[in-house]
């Protein structure tokens, strides 16, 4: 059974905010300040974060910013009695210090990244949120191919993130439930599966 009020799990980087000035920014500075920007934010050396770009990219957190739309999509969820997550592959650390630079951490329930016991799109973080519930009052909206697969794993429909791609033949096949090629697009989907359990499929 579908209930009218669901659980929208959101992926992060190239979905709920863009990362493209921060990445810009840490790519044009030197390694030394690299490497003291590591330090001053995680407390490790340059090497151990070197493999997690996203990571070090918060230092720069300043830089991020939501995608157009985003802020407006995310109040009227809450405002429909929508219960809000973050499913990611980021750290939780720096997700929740984007989160908070940008003004949007309050609208969401919980937050999973990756951690010693889980990796998107492995199921555990979803679990770990919205295990108590049924799939189908589930929906994650992303942009990338963990999130098609984590959404077949736990049995839910997905939406696929449009608005910060350039290119979508590979989504063009149908591995997504549906696509939203803007913020706004997935409140009338959203709204149209929980209310008629049916969702047509964006253009």
């Amino acid at each position: 059974m579908v209930d009218k009020k669901g659980h929208i799990i959101f992926d992060f980087d190239g979905t709920v905010v863009s990362n493209f000035d921060a990445l810009k920014k840490l790519i044009s500075t030197p390694v030394l300040d690299m490497e003291k920007a590591a330090k001053k934010t995680f407390g490790f050396k340059l090497s151990t974060w070197i493999k997690n770009l996203g990571s070090l990219t918060t230092h720069f957190h300043h830089h991020y910013e939501a995608y157009e739309g985003i802020p407006e999509l995310l109040q009227e969820l809450q405002n429909r009695g929508h219960s809000l997550y973050i499913w990611t592959l980021r750290d939780p650390v720096s997700t929740e210090i984007i989160l908070e630079s940008v003004g949007l951490r309050h609208f969401f329930k919980a937050i999973k990244g990756t951690e010693e016991d889980h990796i998107k799109p492995g199921i555990q973080g979803l679990l770990n949120m919205v295990g108590e519930h049924r799939p189908e009052n589930v929906i994650i909206i992303g942009d990338g191919w963990t999130d098609i697969i984590g959404s077949k794993f736990f049995g839910c429909p997905s939406i696929f993130a449009m608005w910060g791609k350039k290119f979508d033949l590979f989504f063009k096949k149908g591995r997504f439930s549906y696509t939203a090629r803007y913020p706004k697009q997935c409140l009338e989907f959203i709204d149209d599966y929980f209310h008629n359990r049916t969702l047509k499929k964006g253009a």
